[in-house]
């Protein structure tokens, strides 16, 4: 599927491939930082292609199990604290 669009869109996928590059390579927050926060935000939206990808980079770049068991119960509290606070639209007045 990712040929397929890859041919149809080539410009605008060739766009976000080099965009994924910029974004992810050692900054301000190291490779493996950014990797981290890609795999909580992965489970947060719950995409398994994204969850697998960048746990497969991380790893690859040196990130222990530890680290990203840590990114995911990270990922796991945001969640569970959103449902909380939204809770406040049951009782609202």
């Amino acid at each position: 599927m990712a040929n397929q669009l890859k041919e149809q869109a080539a410009d605008a996928y060739t766009a976000f491939v080099n965009f994924k590059k910029e974004v992810m390579k050692d900054g301000a927050i190291s490779a493996k930082g950014k990797e981290l926060i890609a795999i909580a935000v992965s489970h947060a939206l719950q995409c398994q292609f994204c969850i697998a990808q960048h746990t497969d980079n991380g790893r690859k770049i040196g990130l222990g199990e530890d680290e990203i068991a840590e990114a995911i119960m990270v990922a796991a509290e945001i969640r569970a604290g959103a449902t909380l606070a939204y809770s406040h639209y049951a009782y609202k007045e």
